[in-house]
């Protein structure tokens, strides 16, 4: 039940119904940056995120957009749309690499006729969805992998991934996929859909992925910002950021075009935080922290 995988872990659904909603699923890939439906679209289908990550934003009487919430693996949307309007009242984005699952109105109107769990099921997402629309919360899910870059060769990358990991351990369990583990997924001849599938249960057999740059390869780089649903940048408190160095550059590119959201982390030697400014003025960061690496629960 590949397809219908994410409704096993949003609750607790019978096999009949599963089996249900995967007969009628149709799955596709969806590239980072690609616009899935936008505000004023036809609301002809709800999706069901199988892995990776989908940002949804509204528009504002300004002109601009604020981000309204994101979807992750286990998660729907497109849900409130389909059930109460003709069109869609944001636009949804994919934030990386996502693999969704398309439910079509009707289909849903005949699951919900023939499976009536599935309609107290919608009842429940209305209501939670609902309540945080009155209090003016965006919906949110959980972070499953991270991407952790190397400011520099300075920054000891690979022990505070341990420790990142260490931290993480708390809320679940943790895979740290280094450069030559997803390199035997990803080398060897398998074509790009059975390396979509290895990488997916890497993801689905943890709640987190931690992937651990390189200071030194871009390829590998690239590829562990393509797979995140949050970057961290790695630092260390009291030095310049180079603006020159491969990491750096590479994130800043990556930026140009892509919308997740990315976390300043820099490592401190002593009590009081130095050269933060400079640190936030090297990329575009939407928190910040500074921490003692060489503690665990300084990175949680």
């Amino acid at each position: 039940m590949g397809q219908a995988m994410a409704f096993t872990e949003a609750s607790v659904l019978k096999p009949d119904l599963l089996s249900a909603i995967d007969a009628v699923c149709e799955c596709r890939y969806v590239p980072a940056g690609e616009c899935i439906y936008s505000v004023g679209d036809p609301a002809h289908s709800l999706y069901i995120v199988l892995s990776g990550r989908v940002q949804g934003t509204r528009p504002t009487r300004q002109g601009t957009s604020v981000i309204a919430g994101e979807a992750g693996r286990g998660n729907v949307f497109g849900l409130m749309s389909l059930i109460d309007d003709e069109t869609y009242r944001m636009t949804a984005t994919a934030v990386r690499e996502t693999h969704l699952a398309r439910l079509s109105r009707e289909d849903f109107e005949r699951l919900g006729h023939e499976h009536p769990r599935l309609l107290l099921k919608v009842t429940r997402f209305v209501l939670e969805f609902t309540r945080d629309f009155v209090a003016g919360t965006p919906t949110s899910c959980p972070i499953h992998t991270i991407a952790l870059l190397p400011a520099d060769g300075d920054v000891p990358v690979e022990a505070v991934a341990e420790k990142l990991a260490e931290a993480l351990a708390a809320e679940g369990s943790v895979l740290v996929a280094h450069r030559s583990m997803v390199e035997e997924i990803t080398e060897g001849g398998a074509d790009a859909d059975t390396v979509r599938q290895r990488l997916e249960a890497l993801e689905c057999d943890h709640d987190f992925v931690v992937y651990p740059g390189s200071a030194s390869h871009d390829r590998w780089n690239a590829f562990c910002l393509e797979h995140a649903d949050r970057v961290l940048l790695a630092g260390r408190s009291g030095t310049s950021p180079d603006m020159q160095s491969p990491t750096i550059a590479a994130l800043r590119k990556f930026q140009t075009s892509a919308i997740t959201k990315c976390d300043l982390v820099l490592l401190r030697a002593e009590a009081e935080p130095v050269g933060t400014k400079a640190w936030l003025d090297a990329a575009a960061f939407d928190r910040w922290y500074q921490v003692d690496g060489d503690q665990a629960a300084d990175m949680a």
